[in-house]
């Protein structure tokens, strides 16, 4: 037996030889007839291998089986090479010394297995084994790895994910048939918790054992997981509140932070409280000013926050951007501009010497009086004062009042001294200043302080003048309406699909819009008069190709009133309220009201003018309205160019809500003259006018004063009205439809705070307060537990809290104090805020010709100088000896300037109109090459048109 155990490896030599491609020239004793001689004796091998498979099964010896196997496909692979013809014999004897001596045969296969080993690599037994347990299925692994899996590429590491992978599987099917994937799922989970996290786990909870892990395990997969404990929310505060501080102190600097004065915000924290913060503008946008902070570091050496903190804190800083405005208030613009000026020869005085700490005060002084007269100032205002800075019956009335002034404005006082302290400083430390320098300073800070004075009287005149439509309205009854009137901007006709062409050369439509507050009867038993409700019906009259004046306005008001005693028959008295523009304020407008006061539908009891650039809030409103309807309208594919057009615009889709449109078409272009003036009466210096059977009262501020102008004047100068003109005919009102009304409750603002002194929660509703109660989950204030955004929320609403001013505005001073006080500069008489009649300046002849030559080379050249250019030319213009050649009297501002070049521009027209009459300007219809021209001449045209009026009106104020 141990002779075929020796060939049996002999044989297993041999194939391996020629696997390996040995040299086969020692095999060249087999010929070729022999091995066709003993093909059918290798079937007889083949047969072999499956009867000795059988047996090796029977005897339950696996690795004789496999010997056996090993030794069968050697003697298949081997062909007809080292064939015999014993091999059938010596097979048969080695299966039945299998049966008769399993012993000696286990020591064969020993011999065999221990060649096996010494022989197979790592990767052969591998491929061996995953080839039985798959049955020939798994491919076999080509390469093993022989770097670390980081360095390999990136195809072979998947090249061994997938061998990996799939060899996996085949053992645990090998393990669990049918149930492979299940195997594998649960060996994975038990390999993440059990050998993963159990020591993790160890580590992070103290007293923690394996036990409870896995009883904890074992309660989740018999009775399913517990209740997930919300764990307490963990702050990293990454940034110290130095840091924290010393950005918010850079960003709140006054160079990029403007403190409104008015108004506040909350900032609500993580934990629920909000924390007040006063409104403030920033001057710049984020980017730039974290851009401004980071160079700021890097010049002093400083680490600061990353970009993204900054721009988180920045955001939680809750501030207004500033932004750009137009038209707003003259009085306003001027004197912040005044401020500014002033506080640029401060600068100027700082860089020539001046101490920084001087500098630094008065720089504060302006804008301490910039913030009081553009937030508190009016707030402070009052019928009677003990203050009289704040008393606006003195400011306003030309015969003083009858009670004693005891208090002073600190803000208002310092209005006063800022100019002498600015001069003072002038002459004690620059004795030795030029000339020409030192009036420049001087001009500044005069025409500076005088538009900070005309800032404070406006002021002060808007406050009294609106004080007017509001005791109206707490006294208006349900037969008298309020009527507040003005003239919107003109709408610029507009099509669906606009060429470029007709883009250029419009003529806007002029419309009138009215706004009638009527208060609704108050239902029986009801006896408070506090809140009343109010109806707005708002009329709007569309005009083409007519001039804004009193007769057209008498006219849409005669109208008007129509309309309004149609839908509420019960009206009988009328209060009407507009601005001060020349239509409004007229005395042929006003004769015409006394006049026919009887005759119209409504009864006109008072007519009040409001201060200038204030008091039309309502019809702007609803102007804004109207726009967006008419917009809307032409999106959907339709043209306005005309006051028909407009009509049916604002009258689509039902219309806006009480709200009536009418065109009032005009056969004429003249109005209608009054028989002579009044003697010693201008109008323009009156704001209110009652009318009654005595004449008509006119005062100069609402409830101060007042004159009679009797009825034999009255009628004197009305004698040509007439009620209606035939020239002017209004088209039918289409009825707005009715719209369903939004019901809106009100909010109940009480809340129910928490019983707990500590807890900083508010309930809106008593069940939600009892409901906290039982849970007991309070919420305190922990400033330890802040995050970066609450921390800085903190530091920011401190800063902004220092930021605005907590100065006293008014500190109690006794008569004989105040008489003995040497700073206080306060000379101003009663009737200080009244309006004042501007006095006409003529320019001088070398002014004249000045601007005349500009105008007369930017004709020539095309190139027109600019007003603000011009401004400021003359006040750097020297001649040849290098002196000034307009003193500080003669320097213009942009407007006068402006105004000056209009009526040299319609001094030529008329000259050149002179010189060719027949010359026309003729619109063209058709599309041709100069249209484009044609349409800027008439731009041109119409720009010196409202130049001219402009300057009527200028002329109008200063007569």
């Amino acid at each position: 037996m141990a002779e075929k155990g020796e060939r049996c490896i002999k044989r297993h030599q041999m194939y391996m030889q020629r696997n390996h491609k040995f040299d086969t020239a020692e095999f060249t004793c087999i010929c070729r007839r022999c091995i066709e001689k003993h093909k059918d004796e290798v079937q007889i091998a083949t047969d072999l291998k499956g009867e000795l498979r059988e047996i090796a099964t029977m005897s339950d010896k696996n690795q004789v089986a496999m010997c056996i196997d090993s030794e069968a496909i050697n003697a298949e692979s081997i062909n007809t090479e080292l064939v015999s013809d014993s091999i059938y014999e010596e097979g048969l004897e080695l299966a039945m010394s299998v049966d008769s001596d399993p012993d000696m045969f286990s020591s064969q296969t020993t011999v065999a297995s221990n060649w096996s080993k010494d022989e197979r690599s790592q990767k052969d037994t591998f491929n061996w084994a995953m080839e039985m347990m798959s049955h020939g299925q798994y491919l076999p692994l080509k390469s093993q790895a022989s770097l670390n899996l980081e360095d390999l590429q990136y195809s072979t590491k998947m090249y061994y994910i997938r061998q990996a992978r799939l060899a996996f599987e085949i053992v645990c099917e090998s393990i669990a048939p049918s149930q492979g994937v299940e195997l594998m799922t649960q060996v994975y989970q038990s390999m993440k918790f059990r050998e993963i996290f159990q020591t993790e786990l160890l580590t992070f909870i103290e007293g923690l054992t394996i036990y409870k892990i896995d009883a904890a395990r074992k309660y989740a997969s018999t009775h399913g997981p517990g209740q997930y404990v919300t764990p307490p929310k963990i702050t990293h505060l990454r940034l110290s509140n130095q840091k924290i501080h010393h950005f918010i102190e850079f960003i709140s600097a006054p160079c990029y932070l403007q403190v409104v004065g008015f108004g506040s915000r909350h900032l609500k924290l993580s934990s629920g409280l909000a924390v007040k913060v006063p409104k403030v503008i920033k001057t710049m946008i984020a980017s730039r000013l974290i851009t401004a902070y980071n160079n700021y570091c890097k010049d002093n050496s400083i680490l600061p926050p990353c970009r993204a903190t900054q721009y988180k804190i920045i955001k939680a800083c809750a501030a207004s951007q500033l932004k750009s405005l137009h038209g707003i208030d003259n009085y306003i613009s001027d004197g912040m501009e005044s401020i500014d000026t002033l506080k640029k020869v401060v600068s100027n005085l700082g860089t020539k010497g001046l101490q920084t700490s001087k500098v630094s005060d008065l720089i504060q002084s302006l804008d301490t009086l910039k913030l009081h007269l553009k937030n508190e100032f009016r707030s402070r205002l009052s019928p009677e004062s003990d203050c009289s800075q704040h008393c606006m019956h003195f400011a306003l009335s030309e015969k003083g009042c009858e009670h004693t002034h005891n208090n002073i404005c600190q803000p208002c006082d310092r209005m006063y001294q800022i100019r002498d302290e600015i001069q003072n400083v002038i002459t004690s430390n620059f004795p030795n200043i030029q000339i020409q320098e030192k009036a420049e300073l001087e001009h500044d800070i005069l025409v500076s302080t005088e538009k900070i004075w005309a800032w404070r009287d406006h002021s002060i005149r808007t406050v009294n003048q609106d004080s007017c439509k509001r005791d109206i309205l707490q006294n208006l009854h349900s037969h008298e309406v309020l009527i507040i009137a003005d003239w919107a901007m003109k709408y610029i006709p507009q099509t669906f699909r606009e060429t470029q062409s007709e883009w250029f050369g419009k003529q806007g439509i002029s419309w009138h819009m009215i706004c009638a507050l009527v208060c609704r009867p108050q239902a029986e038993g009801d006896e408070n008069d506090d809140d009343k409700n109010f109806d707005i019906y708002s009329m709007v009259h569309i005009v083409e190709e007519q001039k804004q004046g009193w007769h057209i306005v008498s006219q849409i008001f005669s109208s008007a009133f129509k309309m309004l005693k149609s839908i509420n028959p019960h009206l009988q008295h009328a209060y009407i309220r507009s601005d001060n523009a020349g239509c409004y304020h007229a005395l042929p407008l006003m004769g015409y009201l006394w006049k026919f006061r009887n005759e119209l539908s409504l009864d006109v009891k008072q007519y009040d003018c409001s201060e200038a650039q204030s008091g039309k809030d309502l019809c702007d409103s609803r102007t804004g309205t109207c726009r967006l309807h008419m917009l809307n309208y032409i999106n959907e594919g339709n043209d306005i160019t005309n006051g028909k057009q407009m009509k049916e615009a604002l009258e689509s889709h039902g219309g806006i809500k009480n709200t009536y449109i009418s065109v009032v078409n005009v056969s004429c272009e003249t109005q209608p003259l009054l028989c002579g003036p009044i003697k010693n009466f201008q109008v323009t210096q009156f704001n209110n006018f009652k009318f009654d059977d005595e004449g008509m009262r006119v005062y100069k501020a609402y409830g101060i004063g007042g004159e009679l102008v009797k009825a034999t004047d009255m009628t004197r100068i009305s004698n040509k009205l007439t009620l209606f003109d035939s020239n002017l005919t209004f088209g039918d009102s289409k009825i707005p439809e009715t719209k369903p009304a939004t019901i809106k409750t009100l909010r109940n603002n009480a809340n129910f705070p928490c019983f707990d002194p500590n807890c900083i929660l508010e309930f809106k509703k008593e069940d939600q307060l009892l409901r906290h109660l039982s849970v007991g989950k309070h919420v305190f204030d922990d400033e330890k537990l802040d995050s970066i955004i609450d921390t800085s929320k903190r530091l920011w609403s401190a800063k902004c809290q220092d930021v605005r001013l907590n100065q006293p505005l008014i500190s109690s001073v006794g008569l004989e104090q105040l008489q003995d006080q040497t700073k206080t500069n306060i000379n101003e008489q009663h009737g200080y805020a009244l309006k004042k009649k501007k006095k006409a300046v003529r320019f001088s002849p070398k002014v004249k010709d000045y601007l005349t030559v500009l105008f007369n080379a930017g004709e020539e050249s095309g190139k027109k100088p600019s007003p603000y250019t011009v401004s400021n030319q003359m006040r750097n213009e020297i001649d040849s000896q290098g002196n000034r050649v307009f003193s500080p009297s003669e320097w213009l501002s942009h407007q006068q300037i402006r105004n000056f070049f209009g009526n040299l521009c319609i001094k030529k027209q008329k000259v050149e109109k002179s010189k060719n009459p027949s010359v026309e300007v003729v619109k063209i219809e058709n599309n041709q090459e100069d249209d484009e021209d044609l349409q800027n001449v008439l731009s041109h045209l119409i720009a010196n048109e409202q130049n001219n009026v402009l300057s009527e009106i200028v002329t109008g104020l200063t007569d």
